[in-house]
């Protein structure tokens, strides 16, 4: 018996790789219809040799039209909004036809579903390929439902202008309370004041010429009018000083602060010879600011410093300056009553003050002093222990700053 054998094993090989193959392409083919259902995307291929359309499952979701039904891109055009439809006609599809759609070509355009007529937004992206003699060969595609992106956009935009006309509304009110706060603090400044310069007055004026007529207590009830009222005056006169804060400019340069600080401390300087306060000054580097309002924060701080240090047997201010963070940081320090730091968060609220009795004051000082740095966009603190001194930090722009 004659017979003829075959070796095929590599025939059974490439059967095998070919199987594998397939199977790998099935496997992908699953995982982009997947990824497509979920970010709501299908994808179509239109070829202009054969006039036809082939077109992805969720396509057929998201249109409602099957891929059996896309015979023409009418059909396609004719789920498209009015709006759109006649750009698409007019300059989209001529395009197309002569193979020149920009590569990436894409429109965000309304739909009508087919099947049940609502409304989705969808974003269409184009691509033409072109054969070797750049004739259009097919147009490759996809479309992605952004119906949710599109709400959330509408929702985001009206909540914008419902936020402009809030802000507006807001801003017509905080008029209407700036120009009654104006009202009031000149109502303050001269219908208030008068009559207690007056009260003051004669308060100095009875203990001057009554003094022999009145007893020791009299004398005392006067003296405590005087004082009040001279409290009272100096509270209206830090309120109102305060107030106007918030409608000052700053008008910034570069300024020496040596210049400043001196300034500040020879004014000063009389009240701390009284009290024996030693006053030392190290040299500054100069800053970015307002040279009228940085005045007032060092007369407010050395000041200050001054005052709770003057019950020590040698009191001493030390003003002077170091590299904190990268920055510089102005300091006054003294060796005076001090403070808990658990209260420090009083330290600059208006009217809050930490030694009520013992001092005085107004409460005024500090919140000035935070509010003029807070406008050169520079930052204040203290450090303390009871007993043991304070020492204020504040930092301005550096010279030649654009802050």
């Amino acid at each position: 018996m004659d017979g003829i054998t075959l070796d095929i094993t590599e025939r059974k090989k490439a059967d095998e790789l070919l199987a594998q193959s397939e199977a790998r392409l099935k496997e992908n083919e699953q995982r982009l219809l997947a990824a497509q259902k979920v970010a709501r995307m299908g994808d179509f291929t239109f070829n202009f040799s054969s006039n036809v359309w082939n077109c992805s499952a969720e396509l057929d979701v998201i249109t409602g039209l099957n891929a059996t039904d896309i015979l023409s891109f009418d059909k396609w055009v004719g789920l498209i909004s009015d709006d759109v439809r006649e750009e698409i006609i007019n300059k989209i599809y001529p395009l197309i036809q002569e193979g020149t759609l920009p590569s990436g070509h894409y429109l965000d355009c309304k739909i009508k579903r087919a099947y049940d007529g609502e409304e989705r937004w969808v974003s269409i992206v184009g691509e033409i390929e072109l054969n070797e003699s750049g004739k259009p060969l097919q147009l490759k595609g996809t479309v992605q439902d952004i119906t949710e992106r599109k709400k959330a956009e509408a929702e985001i935009l009206k909540l914008n202008e419902s936020l402009e006309r809030k802000v507006e509304e807001r801003t017509v009110e905080l008029k209407q309370l700036n120009a009654e706060l104006e009202a009031f603090s000149y109502t303050v400044s001269h219908d208030l004041q008068n009559p207690i310069r007056s009260l003051a007055g004669f308060s100095r004026i009875l203990l001057n010429d009554y003094s022999k007529i009145l007893d020791e207590d009299g004398r005392e009830h006067l003296r405590n009018i005087e004082a009040s009222a001279k409290r009272m005056s100096s509270l209206i006169r830090d309120l109102l000083n305060f107030a106007k804060l918030g409608k000052v400019t700053t008008a910034k340069a570069n300024v020496d602060m040596n210049s400043i600080a001196q300034a500040a401390v020879a004014e000063i300087k009389p009240s701390a010879e009284n009290l024996k306060t030693e006053i030392v000054l190290h040299e500054l580097d100069c800053a970015r600011c307002d040279a009228g309002l940085i005045r007032q924060v060092w007369n407010n701080l050395i000041g200050n410093a001054v005052k709770y240090s003057s019950k020590k047997d040698r009191p001493l201010v030390e003003i002077g300056m170091q590299q904190i963070n990268g920055e510089n940081a102005y300091y006054i320090r003294d060796n005076g009553a001090g403070f808990d730091m658990e209260n420090s968060g009083k330290l600059f609220k208006a009217f809050e003050r930490l030694h009520k009795h013992e001092f005085e004051g107004t409460g005024i000082g500090l919140s000035i002093v935070e509010r003029i740095i807070t406008k050169h966009g520079g930052s204040v603190w203290a450090e303390s222990k009871p007993e043991q001194g304070a020492v204020f930090y504040f930092t301005l722009p550096s010279k030649g700053s654009a802050a």
